[in-house]
C-alpha cells in the first residue's frame, strides 16, 4: 500500500507505469493457523484488483501481482511459531530467482496475476472451482502435518524484535548455518550490502514488449 501511494501519482503524471506486488499462494488458498497471514494476502490481492478497476481509464498503467508457492527464504525462521512443532515447508520449494524472473517478466510485459510454481496455479484453480472441498482438503493436510511434526521451542520470531537473517530452507536441510548477528546487536551488520535497507543495486535496465526503456528498481526493506 505504501508502494502504491508513492508510485501511482508518478504514473498518473507521466501517463504510464507498472506496479508489481509480491503476494503469495496464500491469497488463493487459506491456511489454518495462519489467519493473519491469510487475511493480509487475500487483502493485498483485493487491493490490487481494486486499483486496476480505478485505473481502467489509463491503459498504460498496470497493477500486477506475483503469487509464489513456497520460496527458499528465511521466512519460516523469522515468523512467530507458538505451535510447539517444527514447521516443515515440504519438498516443493522454489528458488528466489524464480520470483525475480517473474517480476522482470511483468515489467517487460504486464499481466494482472502470475503464479510462480505449479502448486500456486493449482491452488488458484482448485479454490475457484471447488472452494469448500479445497478448504477442507488443504486444512486437513496442514493439521495432519502439524500433528506429526517434531517438537520445537515456541518462539516469537521477529514479531517483537529484529533477529539475524535466519537459515534458508536449503541450509536447514544441509546442516549449514546462516551468518549470525553481530555482537553489538545489529542483525544487519553481517547481512552484507543491500540488506536491511542499505543501498543495493540501483536499477536494472530492460525494455518492454514495445521497445520502451524501463528501469526496475531494487527496493530493499528491513528484514525482521
Amino acid at each position: 500500500m505504501y508502494g502504491a501511494y508513492a508510485a501511482l501519482p508518478v504514473f498518473l503524471r507521466q501517463g504510464h507505469g507498472t506496479l508489481i506486488n509480491t503476494v503469495s499462494l496464500g491469497a488463493w488458498v487459506p491456511t489454518p493457523y495462519a489467519a493473519a497471514y491469510t487475511a493480509s494476502k487475500f487483502g493485498l490481492r483485493g487491493f490490487g484488483a481494486s486499483l486496476r478497476q480505478e485505473l481502467g481509464a489509463y491503459p498504460n498503467i498496470h497493477v500486477c501481482g506475483v503469487f509464489p508457492a513456497i520460496v527458499d527464504t528465511p521466512g519460516l525462521e523469522h515468523a512467530a511459531n507458538v505451535s510447539g512443532r517444527q514447521i516443515n515447508p515440504g519438498p516443493l520449494i522454489y528458488a528466489p530467482e524464480d520470483v525475480a524472473n517473474a517480476i522482470l517478466s511483468l515489467a517487460r510485459s504486464p499481466r494482472d496475476e502470475v503464479a510462480v510454481g505449479w502448486p500456486a496455479r493449482a491452488g488458484q484453480v482448485a479454490y475457484a472451482i471447488a472452494r469448500g472441498p479445497t478448504e477442507r482438503f488443504s486444512g486437513a493436510i496442514v493439521r495432519h502435518a502439524l500433528e506429526k511434526a517434531d517438537a520445537a521451542p515456541r518462539t516469537e520470531g521477529a514479531l517483537l524484535h529484529p533477529i539475524g537473517r535466519g537459515s534458508l530452507t536449503r541450509m536447514r536441510n544441509t546442516g549449514e548455518h546462516a551468518a549470525p548477528a553481530s555482537s553489538d546487536g545489529d542483525p544487519c551488520a553481517s547481512a552484507g550490502e543491500g540488506q536491511c535497507g542499505r543501498p543495493a543495486d540501483p536499477a536494472l535496465s530492460t525494455r518492454d514488449d514495445d521497445g520502451r526503456s524501463l528501469q526496475v528498481f531494487h527496493i530493499v526493506t528491513p528484514r525482521l
